[in-house]
């Protein structure tokens, strides 16, 4: 039916959230069941779809590749969140935006003042690959390809 995904909690410079979120396998059936039947490119639920996707799409990765890292994510009591952690060494936040800016990168930055993790990445519909202030902003589908191909570069 979908899966739980726990909060890191290693956060020391600012009070972490204990409490987990839960992802359903198919968002679609949920928007069904509660009569959503369009999905606008724009709204919340085509972010929560998007976001969905990638986690499913790490979680797929960690468990072929077998990689034994924990998939977590991050969110903090002033409201600053990363999607997903990989182990203690990447950290990736997902925008369905077509382009990226520099309030979109805040949770990262945040997190990034923790000195824990080596890796970050924003994935996106953002079709102009660069790096603002040691965060990877990629398109969605090149980060698939590069995750399947490469991994996660540890």
């Amino acid at each position: 039916m979908g899966f739980m995904l726990e909060p890191w909690r290693e956060s020391k410079k600012r009070k972490a959230i204990a409490t987990g979120k839960f992802y359903f396998f198919d968002p679609g059936v949920v928007n069904f069941l509660a009569g959503i039947r369009v999905v606008d490119r724009h709204s919340n639920h085509f972010g929560n779809y998007f976001e969905t996707l990638i986690g499913h799409e790490l979680r797929a990765y960690l468990s072929y590749s077998r990689t034994f890292d924990d998939l977590t994510f991050w969110r903090t009591d002033t409201g600053f969140e990363v999607d997903y952690l990989v182990g203690n060494h990447t950290a990736i936040e997902v925008k369905s935006k077509s382009h990226v800016t520099k309030d979109d990168l805040k949770g990262l930055m945040a997190l990034g003042e923790e000195g824990v993790f080596k890796h970050f990445i924003m994935v996106s519909h953002d079709e102009v690959e660069k790096n603002d202030s040691g965060i990877h902003i990629i398109h969605w589908s090149t980060f698939l390809k590069r995750l399947w191909e490469k991994g996660l570069g540890e």
